[in-house]
């Protein structure tokens, strides 16, 4: 019975930890514009995730609503750039 109320508390608190992390946050509390700051945009953020057909607003993964690729807010973090080709 001990090993099911301990399993039972894990599982419970993976779900709320689970929870916790998917919720995303207002426009308003990340200063979210929908014009770009300088060079950094939504669209250059390793958070933003682009539409199904690629036009138009998608989404973020921390911040909630529709979100314009070229918008831009407090927490932007620039998606690493890709290494140099290679010659050869």
């Amino acid at each position: 019975m001990k090993r099911r109320v301990i399993l039972l508390g894990l599982v419970g608190a993976s779900l709320v930890g689970t929870a916790a992390a998917q919720a995303k946050v207002k426009k308003s509390q990340v200063r979210y514009q929908t014009s770009p700051r300088g060079e950094e945009r939504c669209g250059l953020c390793i958070q933003y995730i682009p539409s199904a057909s690629g036009q138009g607003p998608g989404t973020c993964k921390i911040v909630a609503g529709s979100i314009s690729p070229a918008g831009w807010c407090a927490e932007f973090e620039a998606k690493p750039k890709p290494p140099p080709k290679k010659k050869g």
